[in-house]
């Protein structure tokens, strides 16, 4: 934020009445016309009265009615010569009344250039005034900030959330000024330790920024943020990288492009929320206890990230990327995964009831006790050795493949479609049903055993 602008040079006057040229011109045309209709009538007179009887017009020794015919003559031309200086007359008798309009639309125009002019010079001026006010808010507020008494620091931020509002133009910065001055009076503490309370001024500058415009990128990393509702925003490229979030709760919200790099969250949930290219990868991203519903993941990169008894419920998560990332005690109810691939992933007891797994990759998985209930799985390949037990009650299998059916066990109501099972070397340990056994190596449709 610069100083207050200077006030700007004042605008010339434009000229609102005649000048002495166009003055002149005016009184010149009036004295033509005058002239003109004098001469008119004159030559009229002359050429009607007098100008018949003058000898060197009229031949006298014509007598008769060549007489009279030279005189009409004469007569004509006069009046044609009259006439013409009559409409000499008029054209600059029209001419004069041109220039007038002309003169008066011109000082009609510069009245109103000037009433504009002054209009914007009365607007820059209350600008001017009002940059200069706002700049001399920012400034105390600013240096109120480094006070030592805690009212004049919330007082301090509350004024610069003000001063925000009123200039739209400098609320990114004021933003930013909040959120560094929350980072520096952050309480430290060390994770093996209980957590300390925060300063209320931290919290305050917190909140602040939290309900700053949507417009607004906030850069909250490293921070620390304990039990606050976060309804209905809309951010983009909102930075929670290295933050600590505990019971924290984003209702309705519109993510797009926001950092979990190394970020921890406990007893957190997400309701309602709309996710967009959401940034979780990392080895130290850990979430625990969170849930995730009626969420939309949309492409999500979850690589590495941790999942401790986390719930995800009717939640989708589409073209996103799940590889090494580690799942324990987890369950997806009523969920859809779409092309998230899991290769070297780790599931541990992790249940998906009444889901749909949609074109899902398991190369090199590895886990326990891996329940499907309910719901579908579609394109999925059950790489072997890689869970000690998978459960499968109730699941639509299309176009699956279980090269191993070691610790597999199918109820009755599995329903398949192309499946592909394991060869008779891994028959022995699996699971029989209505007196039969699952035919090694045949692709089973529309059955739930063969005899």
């Amino acid at each position: 934020m610069g100083d207050a602008e200077g006030l700007p040079p004042p605008v010339a006057e434009p000229r609102t009445t005649p000048s002495a040229k166009d003055v002149w011109q005016l009184r010149r045309a009036g004295w033509v016309v005058a002239v003109g209709g004098f001469v008119t009538l004159l030559v009229g007179v002359v050429a009607i009265v007098y100008a018949p009887r003058w000898p060197f017009l009229v031949d006298r020794q014509l007598k008769g009615a060549d007489e009279a015919a030279a005189e009409a003559n004469v007569r004509d031309a006069g009046l044609r010569l009259a006439t013409g200086i009559a409409a000499l007359s008029a054209g600059v008798l029209a001419w004069g009344r041109l220039e007038l309009s002309r003169r008066e639309h011109r000082l009609a125009v510069e009245a109103a250039e000037r009433a504009v002019d002054a209009q914007q010079l009365a607007t820059r001026t209350q600008q001017t005034s009002e940059r200069g006010q706002i700049t001399e808010r920012y400034t105390r507020a600013v240096e109120q900030l480094g006070s030592d008494n805690l009212a004049v620091r919330l007082g301090a931020l509350y004024a610069l959330e003000a001063v925000a509002r009123d200039s739209a133009d400098d609320a990114q910065m004021i933003y930013d000024v909040i959120v560094a001055f929350a980072k520096l009076h952050m309480a430290q503490h060390d994770p093996d330790e209980p957590r300390p309370p925060q300063p209320a001024d931290y919290t305050a500058a917190l909140t602040i920024a939290l309900r700053s415009p949507d417009t607004t990128k906030l850069d909250l990393s490293g921070m620390s943020i304990v039990e606050i509702v976060v309804d209905h925003r809309n951010w983009t490229g909102l930075d929670l990288s290295r933050c600590e979030l505990v019971d924290v709760h984003f209702i309705g919200c519109n993510l797009t492009g926001p950092h979990f790099f190394g970020a921890a969250l406990a007893d957190c949930s997400f309701f309602q929320c709309t996710i967009d290219h959401g940034h979780f990868s990392s080895p130290d991203t850990r979430l625990v206890k969170v849930t995730f519903t009626y969420c939309k993941l949309d492409a999500p990169m979850l690589t590495k990230a941790s999942f401790h008894t986390c719930t995800f419920t009717d939640t989708t998560l589409r073209e996103g990327n799940a590889a090494q990332a580690r799942f324990r005690d987890c369950t997806f109810e009523h969920a859809t995964l779409e092309r998230v691939p899991l290769n070297f992933a780790e599931l541990d007891n992790v249940r998906f009831d009444d889901c749909i797994l949609d074109h899902i990759s398991l190369t090199h998985i590895r886990g326990t006790n891996l329940v499907l209930t309910e719901g579908e799985a579609i394109d999925v390949r059950f790489p072997p050795g890689t869970f000690e037990d998978v459960y499968v009650h109730g699941t639509r299998l299309i176009q699956c493949q279980f090269p191993t059916l070691d610790n597999v066990s199918f109820d009755p109501d599995t329903y398949f479609e192309g499946v592909l099972l394991a060869g008779d070397d891994h028959l022995a340990n699996a699971t029989e049903h209505a007196g039969g056994r699952w035919y090694s190596g045949t692709p089973i449709s529309n059955a739930a055993a063969s005899d």
